[in-house]
């Protein structure tokens, strides 16, 4: 279902879009069709970073942030598991 549809706003009116854990950004694509949508994306894993920013850095609606997201400030270790774009802040 679309955003738009589930939220009961019309398209236009959607204006930030988060996306935790963005990956390598497919989401995204589909986020793009709202026209006044700012996307702000996070990816903390540097293979999907690097996929990511290939595919959105020159988009001025994306804004990319390589970095996990937490409930408090400060730095932490991200443990990159075997599955490919799986991690976690949790060991």
């Amino acid at each position: 279902m679309r955003m738009d549809k589930k939220l009961k706003v019309q398209a236009a009116e959607i204006k930030k879009i988060v996306v935790v854990g963005a990956y390598i950004g497919n989401e995204i694509y589909s986020f793009l069709q709202y026209p006044n949508a700012e996307i702000v994306a996070f990816e903390p894993m540097n293979y999907s970073f690097g996929e990511l920013s290939s595919r959105f850095s020159a988009n001025p609606r994306v804004q990319l942030h390589q970095c996990a997201i937490s409930d408090y400030d400060g730095e932490a270790t991200f443990y990159e598991l075997d599955h490919e774009g799986c991690g976690s802040l949790l060991k």
